[in-house]
């Protein structure tokens, strides 16, 4: 399986965001994608949270003239958003990468954010959601409030110039039509004979393992593990005996990281 995570041609895109300017206090152009950061998903200090922030209709917008707007992350520059320091403590309004202060925040000026997002697709980034919370509160990385991230409501993102739509890991994970794989690159990984840390193991799985979803509870997933990988030919090497399948639960996602799998993001 094509497993690169590394920053690629999209990284390309995210240095090149700017185009369209934000109106700035001073009533000049002011530009806020100059600190943009593309997170990779096998670095174990990456935290992928519980979902992401992203373009609620990205197919609909790639056949209009804004094509090149939603391409890698110059949606960005698309989007406005109320952001509060905690859920409920107004912060200010994020429009194209700055953060307008309300009044009453503590602050006074434009501030520059420093961007964090992950490719999604292979040609689409977006933010990273930490935390769902009560009464649809979302915590995101890379916006202002606790060092590197803020708060937004749910209800605020279809009234965004550019409408958002906040997906939770297990929602696109559980979509995928190829087999998934440890995000992290640890030596081995346990399989248990039941969805419980206190479960009698099956066994353990190298990190290269092909993951093939059956069954999701909490925090556990029952899966169909394939080994040695066989990338895009996995069900042909299973036909022929070249791989060999165990069927047991993991532990796909964590509080410290969230989720622990991912996918092939730029398919085979």
């Amino acid at each position: 399986m094509k497993r690169d995570l590394k920053i690629c041609a999209l990284s390309l895109l995210l240095l090149a965001v700017g185009g369209t300017s934000a109106g700035g206090a001073d009533g000049q152009a002011r530009s806020g994608f100059q600190h943009l950061v593309l997170l990779e998903p096998a670095k174990p200090s990456t935290r992928l949270g519980v979902g992401y922030l992203g373009v609620r209709d990205r197919r609909e917008l790639a056949l209009s003239a804004e094509r090149e707007m939603v391409l890698g992350a110059r949606w960005l520059e698309l989007v406005e958003l109320p952001v509060y320091i905690a859920p409920g403590r107004p912060l200010g309004r994020y429009r194209q990468g700055w953060l307008e202060p309300a009044a009453g925040s503590g602050r006074h000026a434009l501030v520059e954010l420093p961007m964090a997002v992950v490719e999604i697709d292979g040609e689409s980034a977006a933010f990273v959601v930490l935390e769902e919370a009560a009464s649809g509160w979302l915590r995101v990385a890379g916006l202002p409030g606790a060092p590197g991230e803020g708060w937004v409501l749910r209800e605020d993102l279809a009234e965004s110039p550019l409408p958002l739509v906040f997906e939770r890991w297990q929602e696109v994970l559980a979509r995928e039509q190829g087999p998934l794989f440890f995000r992290l690159g640890s030596a081995a990984e346990p399989l248990f004979v039941a969805p419980e840390t206190g479960a009698a193991k099956l066994g353990e799985l190298g990190t290269s393992a092909q993951l093939v979803p059956l069954e999701w509870r909490g925090d556990w997933l029952r899966v169909r593990a394939i080994e040695p990988a066989a990338g895009c030919d996995w069900q042909a090497a299973i036909a022929g005996g070249s791989s060999r399948t165990r069927e047991g639960w993991i532990r796909w996602q964590d509080a410290a990281t969230g989720s622990r799998l991912w996918w092939a993001v730029k398919g085979c």
